[in-house]
C-alpha cells in the first residue's frame, strides 16, 4: 500500500476560464438576425435556451442510443466503460494516510462517460475533427444520479477502440447482404413503431 499525500489547500489554483455564450451581445446579436424575436426580453429568451438544454440532456439520459442534436451537429449519448487507471477516493485517502480507491460498488467497478460523437453526421461540415463537447455541471451531475440506478442499460464501450467503430458495426448489423432477404421479409410499412 502506497501512503497518499494529502492536497495543499492552501496552494494557488488554476481556475479555468469560462466563457458564457449566452450574454448581452449573444442576444443582441440573434434579435437582429431574427427580428420576430426582437420583443422578447433578454432573461426569458436566456430562459428559453436553459429550459431547452434541460429537456435535450434529460433527453440525454433517458434513450440509451442518445441523441442526434440539431442541425446535424452530432450525437450525443451516455456510455459504459470499464476505469484505466486507479480512481482515488481523497477524502477516505485523507483519512486512513493509505491511497483508497473507489470501489464503485453501486455499478459493478464500471465508470459513466458522455460522449460526444460527429462522424455519423449525414453532412460533413468544416472542422468538425476539432468539435468538441463540454457538458455544464447539472448535466453531470443529472447523468451520475442517473448512471448509479440504471448502469446496466447504457453502452458498453471499449476503451481501445474510436467512437467510430460503433457506428461502422451497427451499419453493418442492419445493411449485412446476407440478412437483406431476412429483414425486408419482416419489414411491415403499417406497422408505426
Amino acid at each position: 500500500m502506497r501512503k497518499y499525500r494529502k492536497p495543499d489547500l492552501k496552494a494557488p489554483r488554476y481556475r479555468k476560464t469560462t466563457h458564457n455564450i449566452l450574454n448581452a451581445s449573444f442576444l443582441e446579436d440573434f434579435k437582429t438576425k431574427y427580428p420576430r424575436y426582437s420583443e422578447i426580453d433578454n432573461k426569458k429568451l436566456k430562459n428559453i435556451i436553459e429550459t431547452y438544454n434541460g429537456v435535450l440532456w434529460q433527453m440525454v439520459i433517458d434513450e440509451r442510443e442518445g441523441v442526434e442534436l440539431p442541425e446535424g451537429l452530432g450525437f450525443l449519448f451516455i456510455g459504459t466503460a470499464t476505469s484505466k487507471s486507479e480512481n482515488p477516493d481523497p477524502a477516505k485517502s485523507a483519512e486512513m494516510g493509505v491511497a483508497v480507491t473507489h470501489m464503485n460498488w453501486a455499478t459493478n467497478n464500471r465508470i459513466c462517460k458522455i460522449f460526444y460523437t460527429n462522424y455519423p453526421s449525414k453532412y460533413r461540415f468544416a472542422n468538425r475533427e476539432v468539435w468538441t463537447f463540454g457538458a455544464v455541471r447539472q448535466f453531470k451531475r443529472s447523468v451520475s444520479k442517473a448512471y448509479v440506478d440504471n448502469w446496466e442499460r447504457y453502452i458498453v464501450i471499449d476503451n481501445l477502440r474510436k467512437i467510430s467503430h460503433l457506428y461502422r458495426k451497427m451499419n453493418h448489423k442492419f445493411y449485412d447482404e446476407k440478412k437483406l432477404p431476412e429483414l425486408l421479409e419482416m419489414y411491415d410499412e403499417f406497422q408505426i413503431d
